[in-house]
């Protein structure tokens, strides 16, 4: 099985509280990329939902 590799970063501006997320998964040749925004946030909420979102995005149990 070929290892799948995830990336995630997530940011979030302080005075305003608006921020982003990003996850990019790497199997092979293979990449895909997630991305999304939130408002009324912070940096930790968005650090985790990154890497959250790209957990729920694998399709093969065990992965």
């Amino acid at each position: 099985m070929t290892p799948i590799i995830i990336h995630t970063d997530g940011s979030c501006e302080t005075q305003t509280r608006l921020g982003g997320w990003a996850a990019v998964l790497s199997c092979g040749e293979h990449q895909r990329v997630l991305q999304g925004s939130a408002a009324d946030t912070t940096v930790n909420a968005l650090e985790l939902t990154a890497a959250i979102k790209a957990l729920k995005a694998l399709k093969q149990a065990g992965s």
